[in-house]
């Protein structure tokens, strides 16, 4: 039973896509942790306009722009957390800190240089949190299909897909490379963790001992394998 859940905003309409994925995945009744985190200020920015001795006021404006953007339905129950650092370092320590059973937020979905540059937060969290991290695509990209577009997709029970996308991971965890992380796309009403369980079981099974899971929820037919990273032996 998935209790406490932390819910990442940066204040944007792409954040607030989270809101009503909690309701499409049945999770309202959890405990839900909003949290913003705020940059360190530097001073030799152009346009500062909050001294570095006000982190304590930045937080309660930011605070008061969180609670403004909940819904109706957890504007009285969620519980708000404005921070200063690291966004990727603080979501993961706040879920280690309340407990959380899983941690929902979306990607901004940067690729390339982008990505090189300013980093992935989701990349971050989906790999150092201590529970499953649910990552909401900013779009489907057909690149993704490619992973798996020839293999077939068993349609019978969940067990069989399970072990298909295990066995999709193992096939490509072979030679001078090792599996360090995967993302796997399912579709919404779907227990990650219960999946998570089961893939590291599966995997464990297949000689592999530790890989970074994350999942994404669309509208897959079938669970699919969107994406994994290697590194070398």
């Amino acid at each position: 039973m998935i209790e406490r859940i932390v819910v990442p905003h940066d204040l944007t309409e792409l954040s607030d896509r989270s809101f009503p994925a909690l309701e499409s995945l049945g999770l309202l009744d959890a405990t839900v942790h909003v949290v913003h985190v705020l940059p360190r200020i530097d001073l030799s920015f152009p346009g500062v306009v909050w001294s570095a001795d006000e982190d304590e006021p930045r937080r309660r404006h930011a605070h008061e722009l969180l609670r403004d953007r909940l819904p109706e339905s957890l504007r009285e129950r969620a519980v708000v957390h404005v921070s200063v650092g690291d966004a990727g370092t603080r979501i993961v320590a706040l879920a280690a800190e309340v407990g959380a059973s899983l941690i929902l937020m979306p990607s901004h979905g940067r690729s390339g240089m982008s990505r090189m540059l300013l980093g992935s937060v989701a990349e971050y969290v989906a790999r150092f949190a201590q529970c499953p991290v649910i990552i909401l695509p900013r779009s489907v990209d057909p690149r993704f299909e490619l992973l798996d577009e020839k293999s077939p997709r068993p349609e019978t029970k969940r067990a069989d897909q399970v072990h298909h996308i295990a066995n999709l991971l193992a096939e490509r965890a072979s030679g001078d490379r090792y599996l360090t992380a995967a993302r796997v796309g399912l579709s919404p009403g779907e227990d990650p963790l219960w999946w998570s369980r089961r893939l590291e079981d599966e995997l464990s099974d297949s000689g592999i001992d530790f890989v970074d899971l994350s999942f994404s929820f669309g509208d897959w037919p079938q669970p699919v394998l969107l994406s994994c990273r290697f590194a070398r032996k």
